[in-house]
């Protein structure tokens, strides 16, 4: 039978010349306890010492099962073992909130690559302190092996940059496993422009045809009413 997860141990009262109360709590950059100590020996009556530190361990256990965590900050209670999946969820639920309807299908392709890929190396329900540089290495080139362009590779890092930053920001991880990767070279753009004989002669097309009114409406809509990028998705 599996060992359920425990988040902490309880506070108690250790020592004898030097008297302290004991207790662990989860390293959210590790995932794994750590112990905390707190030195009672400044009270030096020892019978006001041990009525001292017997409150203090029956307060740190009733935050502790409250879901306290002095590792996480003072908001800890509300966000108890986040996943990387969850935190990730989270994050581009918030971001998205005020993006256009490319900006936001972007984030979530981004966010539905990042959790495939932790579901399948088996790391979707770590801690997000626990995700290393090996990790960051590893989705990466399995990302750029896809086939996808140097544009695509950049965005993907730029988002999991962010991604990791908000993490370290919020007390879930301790530092940026993607902070030291560096974007591909982007290469010249190859572009074909139609020659000016050629631009002719389609004119003349359409003149010809008394269809002058959709020359006009073309040329509005490709320098007026389109933006570049929406201009390079048309397809034929």
């Amino acid at each position: 039978m599996a060992t359920p997860f425990v988040d902490f141990r309880p506070a108690q009262i250790m020592g004898d010349k030097e008297v302290y109360v004991c207790y662990y709590v989860l390293d959210p950059t590790n995932d794994k306890l750590k112990r905390m100590r707190i030195r009672c020996n400044r009270i030096k009556n020892p019978r006001e010492r041990t009525k001292y530190a017997t409150l203090l361990c029956g307060e740190i256990n009733r935050k502790l099962y409250n879901g306290w965590n002095p590792l996480m900050g003072e908001d800890s209670i509300s966000k108890k073992r986040v996943s990387i999946v969850e935190a990730a969820t989270d994050h581009v639920r918030r971001k998205v909130k005020d993006l256009r309807k490319d900006s936001v299908r972007s984030y979530r392709s981004k966010l539905s690559f990042f959790t495939r890929w932790c579901e399948k190396v088996g790391i979707s329900d770590w801690l997000c302190g626990r995700f290393t540089n090996a990790h960051a290495a590893s989705l990466l080139d399995e990302y750029g092996a896809g086939g996808r362009s140097t544009y695509s590779y950049n965005s993907m890092l730029q988002f999991l940059k962010s991604l990791f930053r908000s993490f370290v920001a919020d007390g879930l991880a301790a530092h940026n496993p993607f902070a030291t990767f560096k974007g591909k070279k982007r290469e010249t753009k190859r572009r074909v422009t139609i020659p000016k004989q050629d631009r002719k002669r389609i004119l003349n097309y359409f003149h010809k045809r008394e269809m002058s009114g959709y020359v006009a409406m073309i040329r509005l809509c490709f320098r007026y009413l389109i933006r570049p990028k929406e201009m390079l998705m048309l397809r034929l």
